[in-house]
């Protein structure tokens, strides 16, 4: 999460809290620092909105997201991992696992349906289907950076009066599940 937060930081205009410290503890448990960012969670402001402030949010969110699959991927294009191209988080996928990085969509495609094996084995016309489904699966999408799960939680937004430009967005937050993915991930 530092790390991609930083990065963000410094390649994009995404307002983000600054990371002061980072550390890992003996036992394992990461440790993070971050700036303090005032303002109150999108999900808790949604209904409170107005239309126009509402499209607001939404239009600015764009552009941010606009922005980060804009950036251009520092290490071999097309693989699939963190921002320095090293194994991620995904927790659609499963706990705090670590995952790759793949070398492309291929490869991140294979491991995907790999995840699987263990119901093919136990099952002949499982293992076809899965097969199939590997077969359809697309290989060609553009790698691009995202949040990986930005969602009203993980806005912070401050409003001040009632019309659509009296509100603003002033923190993405949670980017431990950033990183290069497939364009369709976000």
């Amino acid at each position: 999460e530092a790390e991609a937060t930083r990065y963000v930081a410094l390649h994009t205009s995404i307002p983000v809290p600054a990371v002061y410290d980072f550390w890992v503890e003996d036992d394992g448990r990461a440790c993070l620092i971050m700036e303090y960012k005032d303002g109150e969670m999108l999900q808790r402001q949604w209904r409170h909105l107005s239309m126009d402030q509402k499209m607001t949010v939404m239009r600015v969110l764009r552009g941010f997201l606009d922005e980060l699959h804009n950036l251009c991927q520092p290490y071999p294009k097309g693989s699939i991992g963190s921002v320095s191209g090293k194994a991620f988080i995904d927790l659609q996928i499963s706990g705090q696992s670590l995952y790759g990085p793949f070398q492309d969509e291929a490869a991140y495609n294979d491991w995907r349906i790999s995840t699987f094996s263990f119901f093919g084995e136990q099952h002949f016309p499982t293992k076809l289907r899965l097969q199939q489904l590997r077969d359809e699966m697309p290989n060609d999408h553009q790698i691009i950076f995202t949040h990986g799960d930005i969602t009203r939680r993980n806005i912070l937004i401050r409003v001040v009066g009632e019309g659509a430009n009296d509100v603003c967005v002033v923190a993405i937050l949670d980017w431990e599940q950033a990183g290069w993915r497939p364009e369709y991930w976000e």
